[in-house]
């Protein structure tokens, strides 16, 4: 059974998102006040981007959930070299063309995918240290995206490489001798994962993305955590309200 699609009427495409986040990169959002430089924070972001006051915003604390089979993702991610963005909001790894997943035989190419500290989903009230973003978008332009929790525990070696690369300020550090393949950042088990209807968490929190935020966590040592808090603080949108939408839970 192929993964049911759950999109508000109308499905957020990349190209709305391209033409959006020109209109984003004039606005000085941000998470928090950090010198004199004035931010407008996320309980201020409705008043630039309307989208960021819809019904429909990520992220949410995921609780109450409804029992669905909801089936399987098929994961065809290759290398890619390793270029990694810090755009003053996240460390961002872009993705070459060639490495998507499958959903419901729909196939969605892979974008980049990115950090964010603490957690932005909730399980049950509680967050996580970290979490990470996967960004795809199908033929049409179709966001879906793939969040996975983060623990701290055990060093990631992907993670290493990644964020030993990042740039301190603002800027991309390409080194195309180096691959990594986010497939290697994945849990064991992806069969589980909760699923609902969302939004970009970040200005201009467009609505109709597909989220699946994975059961299973990964871990990060706590000095590859700190070393992320170092350079990019805190960056975690605080969560939103459900309202009327149903979060479904896919167990194995």
């Amino acid at each position: 059974m192929g993964i049911k699609m759950i999109l508000s009427a109308s499905a957020i495409t990349l190209a709305t998102v391209t033409s959006t986040f020109t209109q984003a990169a004039n606005v000085n959002w941000g998470y928090f006040q950090h010198g004199e430089e004035e931010v407008v924070l996320p309980a201020q972001w409705g008043d630039f981007f309307p989208a960021c006051n819809g019904l429909e915003q990520s992220p949410i604390d995921i609780q109450n959930t409804t029992e669905e089979n909801r089936g399987e993702f098929k994961f065809d991610y290759e290398n890619t070299p390793l270029h990694v963005l810090n755009n003053g909001h996240t460390i961002e790894v872009e993705y070459e063309p060639g490495s998507s997943m499958r959903i419901d035989g729909d196939e969605y190419r892979l974008l980049q995918f990115h950090f964010h500290t603490p957690s932005e989903h909730l399980v049950d009230g509680s967050n996580f240290p970290m979490e990470m973003h996967l960004v795809h978008a199908n033929t049409s332009g179709e966001l879906a995206v793939i969040g996975v929790l983060i623990k701290e525990g055990k060093s990631n070696k992907i993670f290493e490489k990644i964020i030993s690369n990042a740039p301190a300020q603002a800027g991309t550090n390409e080194i195309d001798d180096e691959e990594i393949n986010v497939a290697n950042l994945l849990p064991e088990n992806t069969s589980e994962y909760f699923n609902y209807a969302g939004s970009l968490t970040t200005p201009p929190c467009s609505e109709g993305v597909r989220w699946f935020v994975m059961k299973k966590s990964i871990e990060f040592s706590e000095s590859q955590i700190e070393d992320f808090e170092h350079i990019i603080h805190l960056n975690a949108r605080p969560v939103q309200e459900v309202n009327a939408r149903t979060i479904y839970k896919n167990d194995d």
